[in-house]
């Protein structure tokens, strides 16, 4: 019986290594620019994660599916992956990814236009940013947020932001 627990031990060690590599060759690849490999690498990652049951490993990899979609000029695509992300996050109660992924939502809108839809994402993910008290996370949401402000020509309160 032990033998057993052992063997599954090692076998859910495995493909938690098998995921974290799968998905740290996609970044590889990303940064290269090969997104094609890269998008293979992270929904293998992502599936994997998904056999092991770990919700913020998904959420993760989803991201940055999304991002690649965005690249790549498929909005429709990277929202859902994007969204995807937020529930998983959500569900963990990871509130750093939950703020990364609204920051992404947010990046995603703006790219198609939707500079309130923008402002509303990168606002709320500010918000939690601060509560966390991250101040990377939080400059990094703040320069979001006067971008989606000058975007929508409310000059006076981008300066204030």
């Amino acid at each position: 019986m032990l033998d057993e627990a052992g063997r599954l031990d090692d076998e859910q060690q495995r493909n938690r290594n098998e995921a974290k590599a799968q998905h740290n060759i996609g970044i590889v690849d990303h940064k290269l620019g090969d997104f094609a490999n890269a998008f293979d690498h992270y929904l293998r990652a992502r599936s994997l994660f998904a056999h092991l049951r770990d919700v913020k490993g998904q959420a993760i990899t989803l991201n940055y599916i999304g991002t690649i979609l965005c690249t790549r000029d498929d909005p429709k695509g990277a929202l859902h992956y994007h969204r995807r992300a937020l529930d998983l996050a959500r569900e963990t109660r990871d509130r750093s990814l939950r703020a990364f992924t609204l920051c992404k939502i947010g990046n995603v809108l703006r790219s198609q236009e939707d500079f309130l839809g923008a402002l509303t994402h990168h606002g709320q993910a500010l918000r939690l940013f601060s509560r966390l008290l991250d101040v990377e996370g939080w400059a990094t949401a703040l320069d979001e947020v006067g971008t989606d402000l000058r975007l929508l020509a409310d000059f006076e309160g981008a300066l204030d932001s």
